[in-house]
């Protein structure tokens, strides 16, 4: 994606709990689920490779989510040379 912000993640997990956001090995934030286990993460991620997951607060690795990798290129692509319009 180009974006860097704005990105939204939901999911579903314990009701009333705390969800780690993980990218990597790097805890992003921990959110709230609330009483029917529907949590919310907005991110804003630089750019650059990101896989997240996401874990009940204070598991382990083998409780975390699937893995969403994400890759953000804000990089202006460069202006076509050749067009090839004879």
């Amino acid at each position: 994606t180009s974006l860097a912000s704005g990105l939204s993640f939901t999911g579903n997990a314990e009701p009333n709990s705390s969800i780690e956001v993980v990218n990597g090995t790097v805890i992003l934030a921990t959110v709230a689920a609330d009483q029917s286990g529907l949590f919310a993460y907005d991110a804003t991620l630089p750019q650059g490779v990101h896989v997240l997951t996401f874990r009940p607060a204070g598991s382990s690795r083998t409780a975390m989510s699937t893995q969403i990798t994400l890759a953000v290129d804000q990089t202006t692509p460069s202006a076509p040379t050749a067009l090839g319009l004879d």
